[in-house]
C-alpha cells in the first residue's frame, strides 16, 4: 500500500485525512449447541505476504446483511462463512454494529504525534492496515473495507510530541464534532452517549516510541512487542473501578499512588499500551464502552492483552 493516499487531506476540514483503522470475538460458541460438532475450529490467519490495498479500500464483493446471532434461541450460520457461526464472524459482528447504531464508518482514529520519517510512517500505516484485511478475508468479510476508516489525524505544529490530555481535547472538542456529521449524515450527535461501537469514545494515538515498537517489531510472527496508544476520550468524567474499589459495605478502597505517567499517579492513566496488529479488530470489536475498558485495562509499560 502506498500511505501517501492515507494523508491526502480530506475536504472537510484540513486536520482529518483520509480513512485508513478493528476488535476481539465478543460471544463465545456455545458447547450445547447441536450444530457445534460440524463446525470448523476457527484461528487466525497466518500472515503471509504483506497487503497491496487500494486507496479506499474498496472491493466489489458484497455479501448478504449479517444475521442476528439468534433466531428463536437457535444461533444462526453467517452467510460469509456458511460451516461458522455468526456470532464467530469479525466482518459479521462490524456489521451489526454498524447497523445497530446506523453509522456509515468504522475504525479506531489515529493520531500522529511523532513526524521525524514520513516514510517510517508509511511503513507504519501499511503494518497497522495489514493485519486489518487478514482478518477480514479469512472471515470472508473484504466487503468491510468499504466502512474502514481509521481516520490519520495530524498536524506537526499542534501534535508533535503532544501530551495525551492534548490530544484527548482536541479529538473531544474538535474532531468528534466535525467528523460525525461529515460521517453519518442525518444522524443527530445526541445518539453518542448510548452508542454501541467506540469509535467516537477511544482513539489511536502514536508517538515515537510506539511507532519504533511497530517497525521494529518481526513481521510473519506473533507479534509480542508492537503497540500503539488507545487512549480513552471520556477519561476522567467517569467513575473508574480501576481506580475506585467498593466493597460490600458500600466502603471505597483507593490503592495507593502509582509511578506518575504524565503526571498521573493513578493506576488508570486513561491511556494503555495496546497490540497494533489487534488493536483495530480486535480492540475495536471488545473495547466499546467504559466498561470494556476497565476490563482491559493494563498499566503502562505492561501491553495489554486482547484475546
Amino acid at each position: 500500500m502506498n500511505a501517501r493516499t492515507v494523508l491526502n487531506q480530506c475536504k472537510h476540514n484540513p486536520l482529518l485525512l483520509s480513512p485508513f483503522g478493528i476488535s476481539r470475538f465478543s460471544t463465545a460458541l456455545s458447547r450445547s449447541s447441536p450444530s457445534a460438532s460440524r463446525l470448523k475450529e476457527r484461528h487466525f490467519p497466518p500472515c503471509r505476504r504483506k497487503p497491496h490495498p487500494t486507496a479506499h479500500f474498496s472491493t466489489s464483493i458484497r455479501m448478504s446483511p449479517a444475521p442476528p446471532t439468534h433466531i428463536n434461541g437457535e444461533p444462526q450460520l453467517s452467510n460469509r462463512t456458511p460451516d461458522t457461526f455468526t456470532n464467530l464472524n469479525m466482518a459479521d459482528q462490524l456489521e451489526r454494529l454498524m447497523q445497530t447504531d446506523g453509522f456509515r464508518k468504522w475504525g479506531f482514529a489515529i493520531y500522529r504525534c511523532t513526524y521525524a520519517s514520513d516514510s517510517d510512517w508509511e511503513a507504519f500505516i501499511a503494518r497497522i492496515y495489514e493485519p486489518v484485511k487478514r482478518y477480514l478475508k479469512y472471515d470472508n468479510g473484504l466487503d468491510m473495507l468499504g466502512s474502514f476508516a481509521p481516520t490519520v489525524i495530524q498536524d506537526r505544529a499542534a501534535f508533535e510530541g503532544a501530551t495525551t490530555a492534548t490530544v484527548r481535547e482536541h479529538f473531544i472538542n474538535t474532531w468528534v464534532p466535525g467528523a460525525f456529521p461529515v460521517e453519518n449524515p442525518g444522524l443527530d450527535m445526541g445518539i453518542l452517549p448510548n452508542a454501541e461501537v467506540g469509535r467516537y469514545r477511544f482513539f489511536i494515538m502514536v508517538d515515537e516510541e510506539s511507532l519504533r515498537s511497530v517497525l521494529d517489531a518481526p513481521e510473519n510472527r506473533i507479534n509480542q512487542t508492537g503497540f500503539v496508544r488507545l487512549v480513552q476520550a471520556d477519561w476522567g468524567s467517569i467513575r473508574s473501578r480501576v481506580d475506585n474499589e467498593e466493597d460490600d459495605d458500600g466502603i471505597v478502597y483507593t490503592p495507593e499512588e502509582c509511578e506518575p505517567l504524565e503526571g498521573c499517579t493513578k493506576e488508570d492513566v486513561g491511556w494503555m499500551k495496546v497490540h497494533y496488529d489487534r488493536v483495530e479488530t480486535v480492540g475495536y470489536l471488545d473495547i466499546r464502552m467504559h466498561w470494556d475498558w476497565e476490563d482491559h485495562y493494563s498499566r503502562p509499560p505492561e501491553i495489554a492483552e486482547l484475546l
